[in-house]
C-alpha cells in the first residue's frame, strides 16, 4: 500500500501515472471500481470521511486482494458543501495506525509555483470556482479572518469575495496586498502541514521514525531514483527515470 501525504497540485497527478506503468492499482481523486470491496463511485475522500464518521477503518474500500499493490494518490474532497476534507491533515493517525506497513510518502514542491497552480485549477464539477478560493473557504476562513479579511459568497457569481473588516487596513484600496495576503495565508498552510507530517513520521513523532517514510521534491529530477529504493515495482523499469509530467493543463 502506497499512501500520499503531501497536498493537491505537486505531482499527484503524476505518481498516479507512474504507479499505473509499473503495475500499481492507483486510486487518484475518484475510485477505480474494480480494485474496490464495494462497487459504488464515490470520491477517495468520500469514503475515508464516511468510514472515519462511521468508525470503520478509513480504507476499508479496498479489496483485500488488492491491498499490497495499491495507491492512493488524491484523497482530499469537500464533504457537503461545507468541510473541505483532508485526511493527510485531519486523519493521519488513524492513517498510520491502520496501515503501519503502508509506504507514506510526502510530495512537496515550490510553494510559489506551487500556489500559482492551486489558483488555475479548476474542475469540471465547479469551474466557476478555483482550488485556491475552495480551501481559503473551506479551510481557512478562521485564519483569513484573523488576519481582518473575511469571506462571502457573490449569489450572482457563486464567487467568494474577499472583503476587509479593517476599514483602515492598507489593503484596502491595494488589491495587490490583499492577493499578496492571501498568498501568504496558503503559503503558511502549506509550509504547516509539511512541517507536521515531517514530525510525525521523525523519531521524535508519534512514529518513532519507524515508519515505511520518503519524501521526494517532485521538481528534483533525482526524485525517481529516491523513490526507486522503496518501491520494488519501480525497479523493474530502470528506463522510467523521470516522472510523467500529467495535468500540465489544469496547472
Amino acid at each position: 500500500m502506497i499512501i500520499l501525504v503531501g497536498l493537491p497540485k505537486s505531482g499527484t497527478t503524476s505518481l498516479h501515472d507512474l504507479f499505473l506503468k509499473i503495475g500499481i492499482k492507483s486510486h487518484h481523486y475518484s475510485c477505480n471500481k474494480q480494485f474496490l470491496r464495494i462497487r459504488k463511485h464515490k470520491l477517495l475522500g468520500q469514503y475515508i470521511y464516511e468510514n472515519h464518521t462511521n468508525n470503520k477503518p478509513l480504507l476499508d474500500f479496498i479489496h483485500e486482494e488488492h491491498y499490497r499493490k495499491t495507491a492512493v494518490t488524491d484523497i482530499n474532497c469537500i464533504i457537503d458543501d461545507n468541510f473541505f476534507c483532508f485526511p493527510q491533515m485531519d486523519y493521519m493517525d488513524k492513517l498510520y495506525k491502520e496501515n503501519p506497513d503502508a509506504l507514506f510518502i510526502l510530495h512537496t514542491r515550490n510553494i510559489e509555483r506551487m500556489i500559482s497552480s492551486i489558483h488555475r485549477h479548476r474542475n469540471h464539477i465547479t469551474p466557476f470556482i478555483s482550488l485556491f478560493d475552495k480551501i481559503m473557504v473551506f479551510r481557512l476562513q478562521e485564519k483569513c479572518l484573523t488576519e481582518g479579511i473575511k469571506i462571502r459568497f457573490d449569489n450572482k457569481s457563486e464567487n467568494p469575495i474577499y472583503e476587509l473588516i479593517d476599514e483602515k487596513s492598507p489593503m484596502k484600496n491595494c488589491p495587490e496586498l490583499l492577493e499578496k495576503k492571501k498568498d501568504e495565508i496558503m503559503g503558511n498552510w502549506i509550509r504547516m502541514h509539511y512541517q507536521n507530517i515531517r514530525h510525525f513520521f521523525s523519531k521524535d513523532g508519534p512514529t518513532e521514525g519507524k515508519a515505511n517514510f520518503v519524501e521526494i521534491d517532485i521538481e528534483d529530477e533525482l526524485c525517481l531514483e529516491k523513490l526507486r529504493s522503496f518501491i520494488p515495482e519501480l525497479q523493474a523499469y530502470p528506463l522510467i527515470t523521470k516522472l510523467p509530467h500529467s495535468n500540465m493543463n489544469r496547472g
